[in-house]
């Protein structure tokens, strides 16, 4: 979405895509304290060169349980992701930190 829609076509601005990508979810799953940036809320932040927002061709992991594989695409221009204050990836490489925790059902 931020690559074709946003960048490149100019159809949605950045802070529309935002919105549906973080907020509107968030609050049509149930999550009221989720999908915006607020002082003291738990959030993820993503922090990426939109300039540089680049999806890497597919290819296949080999790394389910009983060899099993499954097909991936990742991606290049993100710079950090962070979770709970947490930096997670930095320049696409997992820091190990998982601050993060699974959330249903509207709660934490």
């Amino acid at each position: 979405m931020l690559t074709w829609l946003v960048r490149d076509e100019h159809v949605l601005s950045l802070e529309d895509a935002h919105y549906k990508l973080s907020y509107l979810p968030a609050f049509l799953g149930g999550f009221k304290d989720r999908g915006f940036l607020r002082e003291g809320a738990p959030a993820d932040i993503v922090v990426y060169d939109l300039d540089k927002l680049a999806i890497t061709p597919s290819e296949v992991a080999e790394d389910l349980p009983g060899g099993e594989w499954r097909r991936i695409q990742k991606a290049q221009g993100y710079n950090w992701i962070m979770v709970n204050g947490q930096v997670t990836f930095q320049d696409g490489e997992p820091t190990g930190a998982l601050p993060g925790k699974f959330l249903r059902h509207g709660r934490g």
